[in-house]
């Protein structure tokens, strides 16, 4: 197995970009997950807690707020905030 490196927020943002850029379906995916799908766990990858950047990412507290952005705020309301930070982040769509 490949050695596990450290998810950042600038990879969070890059993989985001690239399942929104590919027409995936942000809660249908998970950024930090082998091919982004949402049946791999993102454990396995990492080093450090993907769903806390993820979490915080989008505004919520990792540590109150436990769970998927798009499980905890819907789909459409996790989608909105995505792509609103992305663009501040200069990434526009």
């Amino acid at each position: 197995m490949p050695r596990k490196r450290e998810y950042t927020r600038e990879i969070h943002i890059i993989r985001l970009a690239s399942i929104l850029s590919s027409n995936k379906i942000l809660c249908k995916s998970c950024p930090a997950a082998r091919y982004y799908s949402a049946n791999f766990n993102c454990v396995e990858l990492w080093t450090n807690k993907a769903c806390k950047i993820c979490t915080e990412f989008v505004g919520m507290n990792y540590a109150d707020q436990l769970g998927c952005p798009c499980l905890r705020l819907g789909e459409e309301e996790a989608l909105n905030i995505t792509i609103l930070k992305l663009e501040e982040e200069g990434i526009t769509f």
